[in-house]
């Protein structure tokens, strides 16, 4: 077993592993990490790669547990890094000293002890370009031109005090971040909180940035000013969770000005779509990819078993007036015109290509199947039993409304009735009770609307409301097999009946 090193030197958990054995270094031997470590046993290569033995050994000598030293280790990976068994692209690392806060370091400094400097985890990742306790921006500094190596930033105390504040306020993506490092609540919600920190963190930059700078922004010409401010504008919804990113990403789909028929996700939802559908970044994109795919769906018309992020289609979700006509058989232009008319679609977009208007397969297709088994005004009295008088008399008194108005300015001719509410209507007169007897007070439907004074559609919209008792006869329910008692409509006489000589 090695021995400890004495005297110790205490570890910050907010400091990397890089730091630490830098700061061991300088402490015990005046000499430089890598000297350090070859000393210990430890190859550059085992500690770059974060290997078990050589966290073990570093445990033993320096009597540090392993689990906090892992937490500030970053592991290099031929294709990323890993942070805390997470895996991070490339660039998401920055490396050790390449950005600092001037203030950390001048105050570590202050002892003049080199080995009190300590280089912070937070520093070592892209989104965080300010200190979150001193409230000044990261720095880069100067003096890196000359010798080429950012760690030499932690071996001058002469260049550290070189190096100048720059007040700035971090982002509350900022703050987020640096919690969720330091184990505190981060305050980016449950949604983020699943994630890994770069997929929560390029989520929020990619959904800001299409917000902020349009659909067809270029990554390379926003600075890192810009996507800071993104970062901080898509946190701001995304720590609302599933339902407020569903909506921003409807907000996106809104943008697009495209009206060609063949217009596609790329052309809707713009950078953000190809970053989800182009690449295939470490790590992988996180539950931003199934929502945007959701989102398409309940957007766009994506045919079955066409491949979508990944996934294949498994059924349509939405019809546009194209494919719906071709589902159909409806003109095309007629359908058009009937589904805004129905209620649908809206006025303000008639003038968009067929393709960008859609609508839920399940309602536009059991509207299209009521169109074509619809019922005229003219055939109404036929389907339901009545005279045409009293077929007109519960079509202008709404007992019985057309899904359709007519309107020669749309080319709708006539009114059309759904099969499928006249045959709930005849329901409701179905489960009348039988008049079984002859009873001579009985009176039929044209007899009652004589004798009250009411219309055929008052009296009928009575009888469904449960204001007047009524029967039926026959085993077909019709209008013309509703009976009633005549003392039972007495209630509903528009005029009193006339007084018969001999009674009072």
């Amino acid at each position: 077993m090695n021995k400890q090193l004495h005297p110790h030197l205490a570890y910050d958990d907010d400091e990397t592993a890089d730091s630490y054995i830098r700061r061991l270094a300088q402490f015990h031997t005046g000499r430089d990490g890598p000297s350090l470590l070859a000393d210990l046993g430890i190859t550059q290569g085992d500690f770059s790669t974060g290997a078990d033995g050589a966290l073990s050994k570093l445990s033993e000598t320096t009597g540090i547990s392993p689990l906090r030293l892992k937490a500030g280790w970053i592991r290099r990976v031929a294709r990323y890094r890993e942070l805390r068994g997470d895996p991070c692209s490339i660039d998401f690392i920055r490396p050790e000293g390449a950005f600092v806060c001037p203030e950390c370091l001048q105050e570590d400094a202050m002892e003049g002890r080199i080995w009190l400097v300590k280089g912070q985890l937070s520093w070592r990742l892209r989104p965080v370009q300010c200190c979150a306790r001193h409230h000044s921006r990261l720095v880069e500094p100067s003096f890196l031109h000359n010798d080429g190596e950012p760690a030499s930033v932690f071996t001058s105390l002469s260049r550290i005090a070189q190096l100048k504040a720059e007040p700035q306020v971090p982002t509350a993506l900022e703050l987020s971040v640096v919690a969720r490092l330091s184990g505190r609540p981060s305050d980016a919600g449950e949604w983020l909180d699943s994630q890994t920190l770069e997929q929560g963190v390029k989520a929020c930059e990619m959904i800001g940035a299409t917000l902020l700078h349009g659909l067809t922004f270029s990554h390379r010409a926003l600075s890192s000013e810009d996507w800071r401010e993104a970062g901080a504008y898509g946190f701001g919804i995304a720590r609302e969770g599933v339902k407020a990113v569903m909506e921003a990403l409807s907000r996106i789909a809104d943008m697009s000005t495209t009206t060609a028929g063949q217009a596609g996700p790329k052309a809707v939802y713009g950078r953000l779509y190809e970053w989800l559908a182009y690449t295939s970044p470490v790590p992988e994109f996180g539950p931003i990819r199934g929502l945007l795919r959701e989102n398409i769906l309940n957007t766009i018309v994506i045919e079955p078993d066409a491949v979508l992020l990944g996934e294949r289609v498994e059924s349509r979700r939405l019809h546009s007036v194209y494919s719906l006509s071709i589902k159909t058989g409806l003109h095309l232009q007629r359908l058009r015109k009937i589904l805004v008319r129905s209620g649908l679609a809206d006025e303000d977009s008639w003038e968009l290509a067929a393709h960008r208007l859609v609508f839920p397969v399940e309602e536009a297709e059991q509207l299209c199947r009521d169109i074509i088994d619809s019922v005229s005004l003219h055939q109404l009295p036929e389907a339901i039993g009545c005279s045409r008088t009293q077929a007109g008399s519960l079509y202008r008194e709404k007992v019985i409304s057309p899904m359709i108005e007519a309107d020669a300015s749309l080319g709708i001719g006539m009114l059309a009735f759904s099969r499928r509410d006249l045959e709930s209507f005849l329901d409701q007169i179905d489960r009348l009770p039988f008049l079984h007897t002859s009873n001579p007070d009985q009176v039929d439907l044209t007899k009652a609307a004589k004798m009250t004074g009411r219309s055929t559609g008052y009296i009928i919209s009575r009888i469904l409301s449960g204001n007047l008792k009524a029967y039926r006869v026959g085993s077909v329910a019709a209008v013309n097999g509703i009976r009633f008692v005549a003392s039972n409509l007495d209630h509903i006489r528009s005029r009193k009946p006339p007084v018969i000589a001999g009674q009072q």
